[in-house]
């Protein structure tokens, strides 16, 4: 079950967003673990952490924020609420979510349920690739939840998280069933309703039942792809995987679904190929100009003269398919065509590791004044593409001019393309795990021409 909320919960409160919110390391990924007291929260993190077993994950509890009771007179610790929003430390969360997002090592502070207050000694948290925090206020805040890559909200049954309250309270921190019972009925329960369970609506994942292995097994693999294509932009600079979003995760669980229709196949993927073409178009260079708006205002902005300084080229069959995207971004753009042939072509098997001959071609005369683009939606091993580049570096095209798009790439494609040219620019919407015996990315999506074309 996935949700996905565009709303966001009203606080009183206010945090002050820190100015390089928005240049924060892209390489950090943070994940909010939220649901009711005993809900099952910390069992999933560590299952999280265990299944990926290395040391590039840290997990941080939200009960080490909690502010030192301030109990006005008559007052006993009894009658402090600590499952209300008010008894969370946001700034300091806040603060501490932000250092590691940029990369930066940070102390939290350790908080003791038994004596009720901070100690004065925090732990030490070192930078990591994933960063889980989890507690059932962690996507309360506003600014909190802004800082979180993946939300995750465990939603289990009443009774059962009191009975695992009482297990915890009574052995973890020395408490008494009786207290344990008048503070569930009297705050817990009221809080979980008003301020908790509402939170439920930002969840991007609602794990409901838990324990549910299948869908903590979901959130591991994504968490596995996430390491590995962060690897991948760490060795090679020259290769660029397009933020992922609902809206591009969409697009490809419908041109990946079998039964997508031709029709609804091709409108989708001519969608994405558009954002992976304007993307591309990011890489080239712009030329700084003030223009004058109809209101007689000047507005500084840039432009790029890519009629006469860009071309692409499709390679036959599968780049065809990506014509019709780009000359939607591009009009008359130029576009040539390089056919491959395998040598041993009546082979499938083998023809996943033959380096291919090209067989026909047609490029644009001025080819090596331009910037080139070339079209290949989908790469297993890369031999096709790169083929296509020696070739292309034999006719006089700058390697710097170079880019490639594509729409799904495995992890083979990358290495051997961004290896053997690192100054070519390599640029894709997602990374599959590998390549089949039959030479298809997994898990892929098929023959991407043959479904385009309806040839399947």
């Amino acid at each position: 079950m996935v949700e996905v909320s565009q709303e966001e919960l009203k606080t009183g409160g206010s945090i002050e967003v820190l100015e390089d919110d928005f240049g924060s390391s892209p390489n950090v990924f943070i994940i909010a673990v939220s649901g009711g007291s005993a809900s099952g929260k910390t069992s999933v993190c560590s299952r999280i952490f265990s299944d990926l077993g290395d040391k590039r994950v840290v997990v941080i509890d939200s009960d080490s924020f909690y502010k030192t009771p301030v109990l006005s007179e008559g007052q006993t610790i009894a009658d402090y609420n600590f499952d209300h929003p008010n008894s969370v430390d946001f700034d300091l969360l806040y603060s501490v979510l932000h250092s590691l997002k940029n990369g930066k090592g940070v102390t939290i502070p350790s908080y003791c349920f038994k004596k009720h207050m901070r100690l004065p000694t925090g732990r030490y948290i070192s930078p990591a690739s994933i960063v889980i925090v989890e507690g059932i206020f962690v996507l309360f805040h506003p600014k909190i939840r802004h800082l979180v890559n993946m939300s995750i909200f465990v939603d289990t049954d009443d009774d059962i998280r009191l009975i695992r309250r009482i297990r915890r309270d009574t052995v973890e921190r020395g408490r008494e069933i009786d207290d344990i019972l008048v503070q569930y009925e009297k705050m817990v329960k009221p809080s979980y309703d008003e301020y908790i369970y509402p939170t439920r609506r930002y969840a991007d994942i609602v794990i409901p039942h838990y324990p549910n292995e299948v869908a903590v097994d979901l959130v591991v693999q994504h968490l596995r792809n996430k390491l590995r294509m962060d690897d991948l932009r760490k060795i090679y600079s020259n290769f660029h995987l397009i933020p992922s979003n609902c809206q591009i995760r969409q697009m490809h669980s419908i041109i990946r679904n079998k039964n997508t229709s031709g029709i609804d196949f091709v409108f989708w993927a001519d969608r994405l190929i558009r954002l992976v073409v304007e993307n591309a178009l990011g890489h080239l260079q712009f030329e700084y100009q003030t223009i004058e708006t109809p209101i007689g205002e000047l507005y500084d902005g840039v432009q790029c003269n890519y009629k006469d300084k860009l071309c692409a080229v499709s390679i036959v069959r599968g780049g065809e398919s990506m014509e019709i995207g780009l000359s939607a971004v591009c009009k008359d753009i130029p576009i040539g065509k390089i056919l491959l042939e395998f040598q041993n072509p009546d082979t499938e098997l083998d023809a996943r590791f033959d380096k291919p001959n090209i067989i026909y071609c047609k490029l644009p005369e001025d080819i090596k004044s331009r910037n080139v683009f070339i079209l290949d939606p989908i790469l297993s091993n890369g031999f096709g593409v790169y083929s296509a580049i020696k070739f292309l570096l034999s006719k006089g095209v700058l390697q710097r001019k170079i880019i490639v798009l594509s729409l799904i790439i495995a992890p083979n494609a990358i290495h051997r393309i961004c290896k053997e040219f690192p100054e070519a620019t390599l640029i894709t919407t997602e990374i599959d795990k590998n390549v089949n015996s039959d030479g298809f990315v997994v898990p892929g999506l098929g023959c991407f021409a043959d479904r385009y074309f309806g040839t399947d």
